[in-house]
């Protein structure tokens, strides 16, 4: 799913925009509606939707104005306007397409579509900048793996990760210094793929990156890892845990 806002001071246009979208796109997920400069700016700031319906001429500014205080945007851009004299400011600000009212069904549809392209080709340089840096990486320890959430796409170093855990039908990677990242997907998916990597599957609901284990604390059945986090050894796991540590020492 990709997350998109709507932001149109009309009331009948925005409702007509969002049926249209919820109708013709199932892979799009209306997340918010604004109608004003003010309230875009918080939902964006809020929900960073990697989509933006915006239309130009708003009661409290322009849409330029919005742009200009968001100099870090990274979501992508389908400027909607009356005004075919505004279509040279939005080329500047990148927009991927220029829809001038009244614009047709098919339009938007093709607009659309060549907006979901691009995020799909800005996931795909990240997955390219992933291969190169990790075919010429020797030390595993600094390969990079691409993670994609529900609101962004992460390029992380292996070795930053510290464990892995199951919530739900969730994956939650504890990175160093106290991050997170959130991926709809299962442990299941990433232990084989972290394997090689030094990941160790510790529990049913634990994977562990080698490389942060500090202490085993036998009589809990626990180790102790970066940043103070616990990881239960499950027992079916515990010999092959063991057999890990005794060959360090060798």
């Amino acid at each position: 799913m990709v997350d998109c806002l709507v932001i149109e001071d009309d009331e009948r246009t925005r409702r007509r925009l969002v049926n249209r979208i919820r109708t013709d796109f199932q892979e799009l997920n209306c997340i918010g509606e604004a109608h004003t400069l003010e309230r875009a700016k918080i939902l964006i700031q809020e929900l960073r939707p990697k989509l933006l319906f915006m239309d130009i001429n708003l009661p409290d500014g322009t849409a330029f104005d919005l742009l200009k205080a968001l100099p870090s945007l990274k979501s992508k851009i389908i400027f909607i306007t009356a005004h075919s004299d505004y279509a040279l400011e939005a080329i500047r600000f990148s927009a991927l397409d220029f829809l001038l009212k009244p614009y047709t069904r098919l339009d938007l549809n093709n607009a659309i579509r060549r907006a979901l392209e691009a995020i799909d080709e800005q996931e795909y340089h990240l997955k390219l900048e992933s291969f190169y840096h990790n075919h010429l990486q020797e030390d595993h320890r600094k390969k990079k793996i691409v993670l994609k959430s529900a609101e962004n796409i992460y390029l992380i170093e292996i070795q930053d990760i510290i464990q892995v855990k199951a919530d739900n039908n969730y994956t939650v990677f504890y990175l160093q210094e106290d991050k997170k990242v959130v991926i709809s997907k299962s442990l299941k998916e990433f232990d084989n793929k972290l394997a090689p990597y030094g990941f160790f599957r510790a529990h049913q609901s634990h994977l562990i990156n080698w490389q942060h284990a500090i202490t085993f604390k036998k009589k809990e059945d626990r180790l102790l890892m970066t940043g103070g986090i616990h990881i239960p050894i499950a027992q079916s796991k515990k010999q092959d845990f063991i057999r890990y540590f005794e060959a360090l020492e060798d």
